[in-house]
């Protein structure tokens, strides 16, 4: 558990790096998500997990590409996703952790256990009812061994900015 905190304060320094980077202010990265700029504080400071999706979109918006947050750099410009299309990628997410689960022969209480949170929050995580904090999706991509890029979709941010 002690790694999974560790990897939201490294995730939320590169956040708050890279939004100043940009230029750009705690409101208006809470604009992009449709939350609060109190959570974004909180997704800087790690206090809180940010989502793979929700990540991808503040990376879209900051104009770095989503391996800077797992340390390589690759220039890339794309269009900024809808709450729908978050909506959709949470679901995504959700349907691949699901396959991956099942083939690694996992339970859901096992793998909340390896994350230490309920069985419920797995399933809720499974069906996109919830964002799945990216150091907890990490976490689980190990426990089901399935690297994180597993989870990683080019193609369907590709297919956004064209929309």
């Amino acid at each position: 558990m002690e790694a999974i905190a560790i990897r939201k304060r490294i995730i939320g320094v590169l956040l708050r790096g890279a939004r100043i980077r940009a230029g750009k202010t705690q409101i208006e990265c809470a604009e992009v998500l449709g939350c609060s700029p109190e959570t974004i504080l909180e997704y800087e400071y790690g206090q809180k997990g940010i989502s793979l999706p929700e990540l991808e979109a503040l990376a879209i918006f900051l104009n770095v590409p989503i391996t800077y947050f797992f340390g390589e750099a690759l220039p890339e410009e794309k269009k900024l996703p809808s709450q729908e299309a978050l909506a959709i990628r949470r679901r995504i997410i959700g349907v691949l952790l699901r396959k991956a689960r099942l083939e690694a022969g996992r339970s859901q209480e096992e793998c909340a256990d390896a994350i230490g949170c309920s069985p419920t929050r797995i399933s809720e995580y499974e069906y996109g009812q919830s964002d799945i904090p990216l150091a907890d999706l990490e976490a689980l991509a190990e426990f089901l061994n399935v690297p994180i890029t597993y989870f990683l979709e080019d193609a369907y941010f590709d297919e956004l900015s064209r929309l």
